[in-house]
């Protein structure tokens, strides 16, 4: 793997500019892993009498080869994740996007303290890939070419006042996004000219919110905010029975669609500072999620024939209680939260199909801590609890798989010199249920694992040097898995690099005139 970053930024009078780059080519850890990256973004103001026009450029391109997942069959004496770890099933599957972004502005500044944002952004995006089908000579293989374009107009208001005699801060805004997407569907690339779906989905969305924090006494303050959102969604699809491949995959056209969503989002918050060094807070939050154009169309495997998904938004509601404390060489903060949600929307990895879970409630408590035992040594520590289960439906009670009840990290920071460091980190990551079991019964978890990460860094004559060492021991792991709905012990699993190390080479030049 190789790296490059680097940026500029220069300052001079009333303008400003900011362009920075990045870019990796890397083998990866897998076969048919390979990825080629780079993207550049960028960022020009001009400031004139109370206002400041910027401009915002971005672009980016991506190759990523698709290794797929390694088999574990007990039954027929298979373990590619043993024996075969690096392998792929897949050596023609591919994932490319690239895209650019463009987002003109101005902010306007007030004499009292007030401002206003005006901007507006257009992003462009396609997105190429193929899934190869391996077994059956091609017949079933997908290939799709997709471009997204989408229209913004986001202008925003931030102003000071008083509410009830007290010092307050409003943002008031709009936000306005106008999307055409539209994707190809072929059996491989070669038949993307004459594809067998052809697939126009319209999204208009437009949101109205407000958030307020008042100061009620001296060392309390009091958040509230609220949105609005209305989506309307048009989804057509173009089917070409007589389409290389169509009649051979049994393809047929999804019906056209036409939905619309209203979602209310809703926050409160307290926050008291007890002493200098310490604080408590208390949060509830009303949040809504609705599907994204490319969520909607799919394929149905009860019907074997293509469709709009109509998918519900996603609502939860959640409590946070938590506190902060700092003094001295120690600090610290501990989160409780509650959260209920309904219909959350989830890619199920057996059927391929985007669907609403039934009800489910999440739970936990997060801990983080430091402490600097001398001027050289430093401590930090992080623990999260987490419970996830549904709570309605046929698997009532139920763990929801992939939530890993417990984790935690441990790192040790050591600087012998002013110009060098050394970091030691331990993390630990609890078992947790395959995606796919949520009955709970099949028998095997995806693995807890515990992983040691080593970092030197020194810096010389302005350039600084560092040497890390990921996964020190070797483990082993991986974070998903799909356990098989009809074949005892039999699951797929995606692992993750075993010892990785990397040197980093990193330079900054300043010029303060």
């Amino acid at each position: 793997t190789q790296q490059l970053d680097a940026h500029v930024s220069h300052n001079r009078g009333a303008f400003a500019a900011f362009v920075g780059a990045h870019g990796v080519s890397s083998d990866g850890y897998r076969d048919n892993n390979d990825l080629d990256e780079w993207n550049v973004n960028s960022d020009f103001r001009y400031s004139h009498a109370n206002s400041q026009y910027f401009l915002k450029l971005d672009g980016y391109d991506q190759d990523l080869r698709l290794p797929g997942a390694r088999n574990v069959n007990p039954a027929l004496g298979i373990d590619q994740l043993k024996n075969d770890r690096r392998g792929t099933n897949t050596p023609d599957d591919y994932a490319d996007q690239k895209g650019y972004n463009i987002n003109p502005g101005l902010t306007h500044y007030w004499d009292n303290g007030s401002e206003a944002v005006i901007d507006f952004g257009y992003r462009w995006k396609n997105q190429q890939a193929f899934f190869g089908d391996y077994d059956f000579g091609g017949l079933f293989s997908n290939y799709l070419d997709s471009d997204l374009k989408t229209w913004s107009f986001t202008p925003r208001v931030i102003t000071p006042h008083q509410l009830l005699g007290k010092q307050s801060q409003t943002i008031v805004g709009l936000d306005y996004y106008n999307s055409d997407y539209d994707s190809d569907r072929s059996l491989n690339r070669s038949t993307i000219g004459t594809p067998i779906h052809r697939v126009h989905i319209d999204q208009k969305s437009t949101g109205i919110y407000a958030d307020s924090t008042t100061t009620v006494t001296a060392d309390t303050t009091v958040n509230l905010g609220a949105r609005l959102q209305w989506v309307k969604q048009d989804g057509k699809d173009d089917f070409d029975p007589n389409a290389p491949g169509a009649a051979d995959k049994f393809e047929s056209g999804a019906a056209d669609y036409d939905d619309s969503h209203r979602v209310h989002m809703l926050e409160a918050g307290i926050e008291k500072q007890f002493l200098a060094s310490s604080a408590a807070y208390l949060k509830w939050t009303r949040s809504a999620r609705i599907a994204t154009v490319d969520e909607l169309f799919e394929f149905d495997p009860n019907t074997f024939a293509r469709t709009f998904s109509p998918l519900d938004p996603q609502t939860g509601n959640g409590v946070d209680l938590g506190a902060h404390y700092r003094q001295g060489r120690y600090s610290g903060t501990a989160n409780a939260y509650y959260m209920r949600l309904k219909n959350e929307i989830q890619f199920d990895p057996v059927t391929f199909t985007n669907v609403n879970l039934d009800p489910t409630e999440r739970y936990g408590l997060e801990l983080s801590g430091a402490v600097a035992v001398n001027e050289r040594i430093s401590l930090q520590g992080n623990y999260t609890y987490m419970r996830s289960r549904f709570t309605d439906g046929p698997f009532d009670g139920n763990n929801v798989p992939l939530v890993p009840k417990n984790k935690a990290s441990l790192s040790g920071t050591w600087q012998p010199t002013a110009a060098t460091d050394v970091v030691i980190t331990v993390n630990y990551v609890d078992s947790r249920y395959f995606d796919n079991d949520q009955s709970n019964n099949f028998g095997k978890k995806i693995p807890s694992y515990t992983t040691v990460d080593a970092r030197l860094g020194h810096t010389y004559r302005g350039f600084r040097v560092t040497a890390e060492v990921n996964n020190v021991f070797e483990e082993e792991y991986f974070e998903y898995g799909v356990s098989s709905t009809f074949s005892p012990g039999v699951y797929n699993a995606y692992p993750l690099p075993e010892r990785t190390i990397l040197f980093t080479l990193a330079k900054e030049f300043g010029n303060t005139n």
